[in-house]
């Protein structure tokens, strides 16, 4: 089916069913669930362990491997200086609203917290699908961009709109930014303030030099992390659409500023993607297919390097099941792109009638090196040589090593390091100031120093070079893992016609990949049972042995709710033959086959190397009367 065609009660349905085949079958619940619960956080049970297990594996196969990445694995504490150089100190918030209630003859009391922008969204939602809102209304619920706004718009919009706590007529507070980290201390005083990370990006910006040398000071390279990041999120919800801790899966691909192109471009320059562009946004206009070859020939998309990954993201997503139909990349308005991105498009899947954002691919320009950088004191600068040389206009500080000797002593060297190492900016700073006063004031290891009188003589120059440094820039995949999987979930729901629901999961995905269900307990079947195990366990092929009394058919019923791929059928013909039948899970079709090929079939088929229609060619079909 595909976006915008469910109704909202056959919506409400299939969400209820994914949700009570979830939770019983223990994909996944609310943590400490006996307790009630706490919102925002999730156990994975076996069953959901193993797909997040499968999809991460899949993720690796297909970015890491197949882009010859490295990849990391970092700390989730992280010191606050590092979180404040990248930003989150300073910026990364939310607009909370509390709820007022007012009762007659007492104090205003707070109530409920809200995420503003999100409550806004909620309530446009309702807006659009109620048939009173007039066209004007509208025209104008279009035109805000809840997510953009700041604290004054916010409250613009809560007034103009009358828009109070949900389910009442109580009056919400002025917006006010609230931090969405996990704050904590390091070590046992209370001075060495920490936060757990709210993304796993920072580890790998602090880590590039070290990942720059081990690539032989080459570029470009990517490197990538699978970990755990934290967000305090004001109102979790939606499962794990939006939730207090979850697995992302991130990729920094580092380049030079001055040539963006990826020289893999030309394989994926004629893939369709679905795109919904600034343009098509602010006119409310559809979205459009385009080869994204095209799209960054026109300047759509800003460069080669940020188009591949958006196709390979798109393919990856295809492999995990989900729907092409519903997959778009929708392009940051420029009021919603941070600061310092050059391009951003987010891979929206869509879930339960609406699109959500699953992974977004950045350019981050070169934001992250040069804040660090500056914070750190370090070189992460790379280099690359000019062929021909280049002659250039640069700043020479000119510092006199005997001159900053004679008043500083042992600290000269670290004064001429740190001097060395400056950027171009803070270059551009130093004349700027010993142009106006003859002096400039430094840092080196925590102290202050004045440069003055003969200690330097900076001024532009023009000099032919052979090595260019710069900072490089960095397009950035991330992947929300639980959103993704969330995403799967409602893409491979599936319901036959007798009202049996299941999960028809990719099957290197899959939990687990082949049941074993003998035809009944008879003592001759239990040694055949444990051979066959143990061909298939020996091949990594996780396995389910069903042995019940109840039906076949209601055996089968059981595996398909999980997302059995494969079933194996250990019956009296195999006591004689050695031969089982083999059962797909979406046709129910089988097939019967030697015992000793099962493990090589199901092997080919989980890693695609052979397709289903494939085994039926090669084997004799079975058919079953027992389905029931």
């Amino acid at each position: 089916m595909q976006a915008g065609e469910e109704t909202a009660e056959t919506l409400k349905k299939k969400r209820e069913g994914i949700d009570d085949l979830l939770k019983r079958k223990f994909f996944l619940r609310p943590a400490f669930d006996i307790y009630e619960g706490v919102s925002g956080l999730y156990d994975y049970g076996p069953p959901g362990c193993a797909v997040k297990k499968a999809f991460e594996d899949a993720w690796r196969r297909h970015f890491v491997l197949e882009e010859d990445m490295f990849e990391v694995s970092c700390t989730n504490l992280t010191p606050e200086i590092c979180l404040k150089a990248s930003g989150h100190v300073d910026r990364f918030s939310d607009f909370l609203v509390r709820e007022i209630i007012q009762e007659e003859g007492k104090e205003p009391e707070e109530g409920q917290a809200f995420r503003a922008d999100k409550l806004i969204e909620d309530f446009f939602d309702a807006k659009l699908k109620d048939p009173a809102t007039s066209a004007t209304e509208r025209e104008r619920i279009a035109s805000i961009q809840a997510a953009s706004l700041d604290a004054t718009k916010l409250h613009q919009v809560i007034s103009e709109f009358s828009i109070c706590a949900p389910g009442t007529t109580h009056p919400l507070s002025f917006p006010e930014p609230f931090n969405l980290m996990f704050a904590t201390t390091i070590g046992p005083t209370t001075k060495a303030r920490g936060f757990l990370r709210p993304e796993t990006a920072q580890g790998i910006f602090v880590n590039f030099k070290f990942l720059y040398e081990l690539n032989g000071c080459k570029l470009p390279f990517a490197a990538a992390q699978i970990g755990l990041g934290f967000r305090n999120e004001i109102a979790p919800r939606d499962g794990l659409l939006r939730v207090r801790e979850f697995a992302m899966a991130e990729i920094e691909h580092f380049v030079n500023p001055a040539s963006k192109a990826h020289p893999k471009f030309g394989e994926i320059a004629a893939e369709m993607l679905k795109l919904y562009p600034r343009q098509q946004q602010a006119t409310g206009a559809a979205e459009i297919e385009m080869a994204i070859g095209e799209a960054v020939s026109q300047g759509l998309v800003n460069n080669e390097t940020l188009g591949y990954f958006m196709t390979r993201t798109f393919l990856f997503l295809l492999k995990c099941g989900i729907q092409q139909g519903g997959i778009r990349f929708r392009q940051h308005m420029t009021d919603e792109m941070s600061h310092y991105a050059k391009d951003c498009w987010d891979a929206e899947i869509f879930i339960g009638g609406k699109w959500v954002e699953c992974v977004g691919i950045a350019d981050r320009h070169c934001f992250d090196l040069t804040q660090h950088a500056a914070f750190s004191k370090k070189n992460l600068l790379a280099a690359e040589r000019c062929n021909p040389p280049k002659r250039v206009e640069v700043i020479d500080l000119k510092p006199s090593k005997a001159a900053i000797g004679g008043a500083y002593k042992a600290a000269t060297q670290g004064i001429l390091k740190t001097l060395e190492e400056m950027c171009d900016a803070d270059k551009e700073s130093v004349l700027k100031t010993w142009t106006e006063t003859s002096e400039f004031h430094l840092q080196v290891e925590g102290k202050e120093v004045v440069l003055a009188g003969k200690m330097l003589a900076p001024a532009r120059v023009t000099k032919e070079i052979t090595q260019e440094t710069f900072y490089p820039s960095v397009i950035e995949p991330s992947f929300g893992i639980g959103r993704i999987l969330w995403a799967i979930f409602d893409h491979v729901y599936k319901v036959r016609a007798d009202g049996r629901a299941y999960f028809s999961f990719p099957p290197h995905l899959a939990p687990v990949k082949c049941s074993i269900l003998p035809l009944s307990s008879h003592a001759d079947f239990k040694p055949v049972v444990r051979e066959l195990r143990r061909m298939l366990t020996d091949a990594d092929l996780s396995t389910e042995v069903d042995e019940s009394s109840v039906s076949i058919g209601r055996r089968y019923a059981r595996t398909d709710e999980i997302g059995i791929p494969f079933a194996c059928t250990i019956d009296f013909q195999t006591l004689q033959d050695r031969s089982v039948t083999l059962r797909e899970l979406n046709s129910m079709q089988q097939v019967r086959m030697p015992m000793t090929q099962v493990a090589v079939e199901v092997t080919q088929l989980v890693k695609g190397l052979k397709s289903w229609g494939d085994t039926q060619s090669q084997y004799p079909e079975v058919v079953r009367t027992d389905e029931n």
